[in-house]
């Protein structure tokens, strides 16, 4: 079995919980980006909605839904959760052979209350042990979130490299989670030095670095220093940046309703790494990943938004705009 892509982390069931703005226990302060609920009320729920989720299952739909052929290694209790999980992925058409079962503890979860478009998410990771099969030859490995915080993150990521020395051309793109990046840069140099794509958000990016409000130009040089081939940090509305070792890029957002960022960042960096894998280069690749994060955004949950490769071609054909160029 030879793979495009194989994707590592935490799968988990996420349920997201949207709630209006009318409800006078409410209120926004945009300039600290904080929610105000009052304590003990009764919060009026818009909508409910239950997935399966997770970055690296995430992830895998959204480079299947592009057409790679796509395999998913993680951890889920054995539970109906983790079934439902398999079956979701096995309906996608993603490989669910390599995936593991804890029979100690239940399946991740998770908790999104989405408030306007925007989210705050409640985690509840089960403590892992990780143990990586033998990997199938595969052309990208996408590894992502996993916890807690413990000498199982660096278990994995000493097998996973180990992985990779046998499989020399093979590439790495690697989104850290918030485990991850709470070792430090230090400790994840390994991994880091290891890296083709090197994918993180603006804090993400400002707490690996240890450079809060900096420029994006210094925080993605100072990323691109330590060690991975291409850096990609996205930015909210400001849109996202790249940087090769030679140019710096810079492309905006497609303008869509928003109404759930959940999965807004596995769709842009499997997409990215996907357009990559298919020739294209880091510009058009960031217009790629740009084009499918609004399409996911503008459904309730990471999957139902996903868009085709010939869609995402169609859309970056009619908004040539969306190219990163020079800054």
């Amino acid at each position: 079995m030879a793979l495009d892509v194989l994707t590592i982390g935490d799968p988990t069931i996420d349920t997201s919980i949207r709630i209006h703005d009318a409800h006078v226990a409410l209120q926004v302060h945009p300039e600290r980006a904080e929610l105000h609920i009052d304590y003990a009320d009764k919060i009026p729920v818009d909508e409910m909605y239950r997935s399966t989720g997770g970055n690296c299952v995430n992830a895998a739909r959204a480079a299947r839904r592009l057409g790679l052929d796509v395999a998913v290694y993680g951890v889920t209790g054995d539970d109906l959760d983790g079934r439902w999980i398999r079956q979701e992925l096995a309906h996608a058409r993603v490989d669910t052979s390599l995936m593991a079962v804890d029979r100690k503890r239940s399946t991740n979860a998770s908790i999104a209350l989405i408030f306007r478009g925007e989210r705050t998410l409640f985690v509840w990771h089960q403590p892992r042990h990780y143990h990586l099969p033998v990997l199938p030859e595969t052309a990208w490995i996408y590894a992502t979130s996993v916890g807690p915080l413990g000498p199982a993150i660096s278990d994995l990521h000493s097998a996973l490299l180990r992985a990779l020395r046998h499989q020399p051309a093979a590439r790495l793109a690697f989104s850290p989670g918030t485990h991850q990046l709470r070792m430090g840069a230090k400790a994840i140099a390994p991994m880091l030095c290891a890296t083709e794509l090197l994918l993180l958000n603006r804090e993400e990016a400002e707490e690996l670095t240890c450079r809060p409000k900096a420029e994006p130009r210094e925080l993605l040089q100072r990323l691109h220093a330590l060690g991975p081939r291409k850096v990609v940090m996205t930015d909210g509305i400001r849109g996202s940046y790249g940087y090769d070792g030679e140019r710096y890029l810079r492309t905006g957002v497609l303008k869509m309703p928003v109404v759930d960022r959940t999965g807004a960042g596995d769709s842009y960096g499997a997409t990215v790494m996907t357009a990559l894998h298919l020739g294209l280069d880091l510009g058009t690749a960031m217009a790629w990943g740009t084009a499918q994060a609004a399409f996911v955004v503008s459904a309730l949950g990471a999957a139902p938004g996903l868009v085709d490769r010939r869609r995402l071609q169609a859309v970056v054909g009619e908004h040539p705009g969306l190219v990163a160029k020079a800054f």
